[in-house]
């Protein structure tokens, strides 16, 4: 039936055609349609199979569709919804789209970055990327939660840097030597700037 689109429309339709209350031919449907770039075919019946049953197979085909019709935060919503579904594939391709949208105004969703003492008793800042693209340009912010003037406490962290997908790196902030490695806990820091690399 798949080396045939034209007769696998027709199977998906007779299918709607007897139980339209069943999720899966609107799906398969709707990702024929795609396919073909039948692309409100495929909208139609998305939203549907998504209507009647949520999964992230159908999230993720919308968030593309609501990305061909410049609607990113529909695009955004669906994308988070198939980043938590269980096809891990899946997952991590939405995982990817969300951080794409993101790079402008949320780096650190997909940067985490902690402020530890290493071992020489200077503060330091790992940051990881758990996005599966590389990105370049890393910019990281740190913050002095002792210092109650908001402007004050803010630095941004000489360099820039790249990290490959799971990579981990540490940036020596050149604070210390602390005699206390609790001392890390009256820091905070955060990932202000980043892109994917070309």
């Amino acid at each position: 039936m798949l080396d045939n689109p034209e007769n696998a429309e027709k199977a998906y339709t007779t299918a709607i055609g007897k139980q339209s209350g069943l999720f899966s031919p609107y799906l398969y449907r709707g990702l024929l349609r795609f396919e073909q770039t039948n692309y409100t075919g495929a909208r139609s019946d998305l939203d549907r199979s998504h209507a009647l049953l949520p999964t992230a197979v159908s999230a993720f085909y919308l968030g593309e569709l609501a990305m061909q019709s410049g609607d990113s935060n529909a695009a955004m919503s669906y994308y988070q919804q198939a980043s938590q579904g269980g096809n891990s594939e899946l997952a991590r391709r939405a995982h990817q789209r969300r951080a794409q949208l993101e790079w402008g105004s949320a780096p650190y969703n997909h940067l985490p970055s902690q402020p530890f003492v290493g071992s020489d008793g200077y503060l330091r800042v790992a940051v990881r990327n758990d996005t599966g693209i590389a990105v370049t340009a890393v910019r990281v912010q740190l913050m002095d939660m002792r210092n109650s003037n908001p402007a004050a406490n803010r630095t941004t962290l000489r360099g820039s840097y790249n990290l490959e997908p799971g990579q981990q790196i540490e940036i020596n902030t050149g604070l210390g030597p602390f005699q206390d490695t609790s001392q890390a806990r009256a820091y905070r820091s955060q990932v202000i700037q980043a892109q994917p690399a070309e």
